[in-house]
């Protein structure tokens, strides 16, 4: 809990924070890696401040607020809880042993060695249990820090807190070594009474529509926009566009070269 990060190395070699930033969707290519080595309160804040850097941020306005609210694509609140969840109920055991986070373009992941225990499984962490810590010490020094809210609804707070910022419910695997939450960047969009998913590059498109409801846009003037901050081909991004149109996110005016794209107003 409270050694000094010199002495970390050789003697708690456990005391280890893997971070990385992936090039797309594998492990084949990185953008950014580091490693930790420290106590549990400095793992916790070299955790956060990898993830304020590397993730994408999600602009939105709110009524009545003139200007936009930039915050990172999840919210900081459910994912400062995955981390100490992870930093206290790992297994510490194992000389090998970390935390981990590695961020793809689809996915962000936050896994702790060890796996589950007192017979819990991983659809038991988004349900009401009982209370139960494999580290009750530690458990106890976050939670009387302030670091997480109370025993056993740690998983349940990050599950609301992501649904209540609009995104998919994460989900958790379970190997025999290792305990993976994961986050996806899909957004729970709602179309009249039919809710659908929307994966990240449809959402970056829908969201320049969502920000200026009133404006519209030329398919020139739109394709400019959007391949200044994602690698797409022309093709492809106009079947993007008709993805939305045919989800009644969006709408046509006029056609051909004179076609104009904006948000469609009645949905």
């Amino acid at each position: 809990m409270f050694i000094k990060e010199d002495r970390a190395l050789p003697e708690y070699t456990q005391l280890h924070l893997k971070m990385a930033r992936f090039k797309g969707n594998d492990k084949n290519e990185f953008i950014d890696s580091k490693m930790f080595y420290g106590n549990a309160f400095a793992i916790y804040k070299q955790a956060q401040s990898f993830l304020i850097q590397h993730l994408p941020i999600a602009g939105k306005f709110i009524p009545g607020v003139f200007e936009r609210l930039d915050e990172p694509l999840y919210p900081m609140s459910a994912l400062r809880e995955a981390i100490a969840n992870a930093i206290c109920h790992r297994e510490y055991e194992q000389g090998g042993g970390n935390v981990s986070i590695a961020i793809y373009d689809n996915r962000l992941e936050i896994s702790s060695s060890g796996g589950l225990h007192f017979g819990l499984t991983a659809e038991d962490l988004f349900k009401e249990h009982e209370s139960k810590s494999w580290n009750p010490l530690i458990s106890s020094v976050f939670y009387k820090r302030g670091l997480i809210e109370t025993w056993g609804r740690g998983t349940l707070i990050i599950k609301e807190q992501i649904e209540q910022a609009g995104l998919v419910s994460p989900s958790y695997t379970i190997t025999n070594n290792s305990v993976i939450l994961v986050f996806s960047p899909e957004r729970q969009v709602h179309s009249g009474s039919v809710s659908v998913n929307l994966d990240a590059r449809q959402q970056y498109i829908a969201n320049i529509f969502f920000h200026n409801p009133n404006q519209t846009y030329s398919l020139k003037d739109l394709y400019t926009l959007v391949s200044q901050k994602i690698d797409i081909n022309k093709r492809s991004f106009k079947a993007e566009l008709q993805n939305l149109k045919n989800l009644k996110l969006i709408s046509t005016e006029g056609r051909g070269a004179g076609a104009r794209w904006g948000l469609k107003k009645k949905l």
